[in-house]
C-alpha cells in the first residue's frame, strides 16, 4: 500500500473537489448607493483561479449586513475570465424585477421600512451558485454591492461603536470549490 501514487486533479473522477480557495473579510465597509466593490480594508473580496482541471466552480457567499432605517443592500456576482475584464454574472441573478428602482440580484439584504429598530439588527446575505465557464487560464470573481438609499453596513451593525457591548461585528466570506 505504501507504493500506491498520491491522487492528482487527473486521476480524480468528475465531480470531485480538486481545490478550494476563500476570502475572508474581517474588517467593515460602508455600502453606499453608488455600486462598489465588497473591500476588506480597500482589497477586494475577490478570488482568482488558474487550476484549469476545474470544469466547475461551486460560488458561495456570506456577507453579515447591518441597515439604516431605509430598506435594502444589493449584491451582484462578477467574474473576470482569462483577463478580459469583470462583468456580471446575470445567469447567477434573479430574472425577476429590474423596473423602476428593483433590481435583479444575487443576493439581498432587508431591513424594515423606516424603522430606527433596524439601526440595532444586522444579518447574513448568502447564496451560492454552480458556474460552468468556457476558460483557458483563469477565473476571477467578485462581489459588487449598491444600497437602496442611505447607508449600509457590511461587517457590523448600523451602530456598533467598537466599544457598545451590544454593538456587534461578524466575519464575512466568499468561498470558491473548483470542481473536476
Amino acid at each position: 500500500l505504501t507504493s500506491l501514487p498520491a491522487p492528482t486533479a487527473a486521476t480524480m473522477p468528475t465531480g470531485s473537489i480538486i481545490g478550494m480557495k476563500q476570502a475572508f473579510m474581517q474588517g467593515t465597509q460602508t455600502i453606499t448607493t453608488t455600486e462598489a466593490d465588497v473591500t476588506d480594508g480597500g482589497t477586494a473580496l475577490a478570488l482568482t483561479s488558474t487550476n484549469t482541471d476545474a470544469t466547475k466552480f461551486l460560488i458561495r457567499s456570506n456577507i453579515f449586513v447591518g441597515g439604516n432605517i431605509d430598506v435594502g443592500c444589493w449584491f451582484y456576482l462578477y467574474v473576470d475570465l482569462d483577463g478580459a475584464g469583470y462583468s456580471k454574472l446575470a445567469v447567477a441573478h434573479s430574472n425577476y424585477g429590474g423596473g423602476g428602482s428593483s433590481t435583479q440580484n444575487f443576493m439581498t439584504y432587508t431591513a424594515g421600512d423606516n424603522d430606527s429598530w433596524n439601526l440595532y439588527t444586522g444579518s447574513h446575505a448568502s447564496q451560492e451558485y454552480l458556474y460552468t465557464p468556457t476558460f483557458s487560464t483563469s477565473v476571477a470573481i467578485k462581489i459588487r454591492a449598491k444600497g437602496y438609499s442611505g447607508d449600509h453596513f457590511l461587517g457590523r451593525m448600523a451602530n456598533h461603536d467598537n466599544s457598545a457591548a451590544w454593538a456587534h461585528a461578524n466575519a464575512s466570506s466568499l468561498t470558491v470549490y473548483e470542481i473536476k
